[in-house]
């Protein structure tokens, strides 16, 4: 069985949001049809009796759900509901009155007696009322949200073609290359192939930490549409705009994230390019995460099925039984009645007073704490605060010889070459001189000890590193078993801070070590596992000033200054 909300087989940061509703989820199962039933009565039979069980389920609050329709496909077509789905579209509601002026237009929403989306949704607003103009700028707002499209080949020709009158265009415009895009979706066809892939990391739900790291694939997601698709009333005189977003996958949180700050980014508490700013790889940063609970997923699509077989994904059974094809028409018309089903689920949970009261409580928490914490954020990306602001020039004597080694290799230009992989998370992979020698960047060794069971002495099966600088190699994995030896050691929990009570036991022995020089890391999370340590440990040598690594957000100190942490599962930078 397959599910197209469940995350077996994509990573878990991709998992859906608990207690998110849906008006459309898909289930494909596989099972044998018994020889003595029709394959279309047996369809039927499964249909009305899943249903029954479902109307049971909810009454007895255990489960407030129904099957809208079920289809039978060829065993050949091999329809998997998580990893064949092409778009996901979820709605939030929003309540109006969140917005610049929203509470004059709610009541003159409720005050009118002909209201349709398109007061809001055409380019005369302001001509219906005077205080619309806070939904028209929501509106620009969330379009920056929007991937954008990247030049196919034709846009590319067209840009270097003669302009009238003869006069050629310039060479080449940079700015419409592929290569000038961060990544493009594979595995999608038509306009969906040409749309930018961006890392929403800094709107993934925080307990993800390095599950949600900018140098893994699953936070590139590319955002389809991002629109007010409607409004609509509760029962209780709150008018809510529906708010549509469709991808190819949303990170968990990305949704409520995007939300909380395009509301923060309308009202001006926010600057208005913070999609950008918070979608870059060298950035982390905090993002508002606007409330639960007005969350659903709206519509799964399959457009290669569809396409496939050019028609809709499903026939749809009536409450006699009887069976019909579905048709563009009548589609329509239960797509639509489905989503207003899930809509009523969710506006009868509110509150209008409670409710109004929490989410006051929230926009004013967003205005007076965490904007000011995401603005003192985005200035330090532009300023870091250096925790270590003195340089010291006494070295220890337990780091004096690797130093010396190290620094040999720097000034006469014989450090090596950083690689791609490595190249992907560093701002500036290979420091050069005046003479173009590569003097700064980061290469691996790894552990005589124990790669000597494996090389079994042949010095052809040794890593570069070691190959390079065999003594250097000795030297620093003589340092980290002195270091190991230290009566307490610095750790960093998980979210970064320092853990109360200082490691006492032997750290086992590494199994590699990648050595930095001038090297200035993106926020990531290190791949592989080394010799089964569960945390890796860092520390500067040199007489610098600043260095610090940062730990989920915490700045730390490492200059001749040991710290332990868990680079496989918390970010960290420097």
């Amino acid at each position: 069985r397959t599910q197209s909300t469940v995350a077996n087989q994509r990573h878990s940061s991709l998992s859906q949001e608990p207690n998110v509703a849906s008006a459309e989820d898909i289930v494909v199962m596989s099972f044998r049809i018994p020889k003595e039933h029709n394959s279309k009565d047996f369809l039927k039979h499964l249909y009305l009796r899943t249903q029954d069980n479902l109307e049971d389920a909810s009454q007895n609050n255990e489960l407030n759900a129904k099957l809208q329709a079920c289809k039978q496909i060829s065993s050949k077509s091999m329809l998997h509901a998580e990893s064949d789905c092409t778009q996901r579209v979820y709605h939030y509601l929003l309540p109006l009155w969140w917005l610049p002026n929203g509470g004059e237009v709610e009541q003159w929403w409720l005050n009118t007696t002909f209201c349709d989306m398109d007061h809001f949704n055409n380019t005369t607003v302001a001509s219906y009322h005077t205080a619309a103009w806070g939904i028209q700028k929501f509106k620009e707002v969330l379009e920056k949200a929007k991937s954008k499209t990247i030049p196919n080949r034709r846009d590319r020709r067209k840009a270097l073609q003669p302009v009238s009158g003869g006069s050629a265009k310039k060479t080449a415009d940079q700015k419409l290359s592929r290569k000038n895009y961060s990544v493009s979706q594979n595995g999608r066809s038509g306009a969906f192939a040409n749309k930018e892939k961006r890392p929403w990391h800094n709107f993934a739900d925080p307990s993800l930490r390095g599950h949600a790291s900018p140098n893994q694939e699953p936070v590139w997601r590319i955002v389809d549409a991002v629109e007010i698709a409607g409004f609509t009333a509760t029962k209780y005189d709150e008018v809510m705009a529906i708010l549509e977003f469709r991808g190819d996958d949303f990170v968990r949180g990305q949704i409520r994230s995007i939300v909380g700050s395009a509301v923060a980014m309308v009202h001006g508490w926010l600057p208005l390019n913070l999609f950008d700013i918070a979608t870059k790889t060298d950035s982390f940063l905090e993002t508002p995460m606007a409330p639960s609970g007005n969350l659903y997923l709206a519509d799964v699509r399959f457009h290669f099925q569809e396409r496939k077989y050019n028609e809709g994904m499903f026939e749809v059974y009536g409450e006699d039984g009887s069976d019909s094809t579905v048709t563009e028409k009548n589609t329509s018309n239960i797509i639509e009645k489905k989503i207003e089903w899930v809509q009523d689920q969710l506006m009868d949970n509110r509150r209008s007073a409670d409710e109004r009261a929490k989410e006051k409580e929230w926009l004013e928490d967003l205005q007076h704490s965490i904007v000011p914490r995401i603005k003192s954020q985005i200035l330090s990306l532009k300023a870091p605060t250096l925790v270590n602001c003195v340089k010291i020039t006494n070295v220890p004597k337990k780091y004096k010889h690797t130093l010396q080694l190290l620094r040999n290799i720097s000034v006469t230009g014989q450090w090596p070459k950083t690689s791609v992989a490595r190249s992907n998370v560093i701002r500036n992979s290979n420091i050069r001189d005046s003479n173009d020698k590569i003097t700064g960047g980061s290469f691996t060794v790894f552990n005589p000890q124990m790669l000597e069971p494996i090389t079994n002495g042949n010095i052809k099966q040794l890593p570069l590193g070691n190959v390079q600088f065999p003594e250097l190699t000795k030297a620093v994995f003589e340092l980290e078993k002195a270091l190991s030896l230290q009566e307490t050691r610095r750790q960093a929990s998980l979210d970064g801070s320092l853990t109360d009570a200082c490691s006492q036991e032997l750290r086992p022995s590494s199994l590699c070590c990648a050595i930095n020089c001038n090297a200035q890391f993106k926020p990531h999370v290190d791949s592989g596992r080394g010799a089964g340590q569960t945390l890796s440990m860092i520390v500067g040598l040199g007489d610098y000033a600043g260095g610090e690594i940062m730990v989920e957000g915490i700045a730390h100190d490492i200059q001749y200054y040991p710290l332990e942490f868990d680079g496989w599962s918390s970010r960290h930078w420097t």
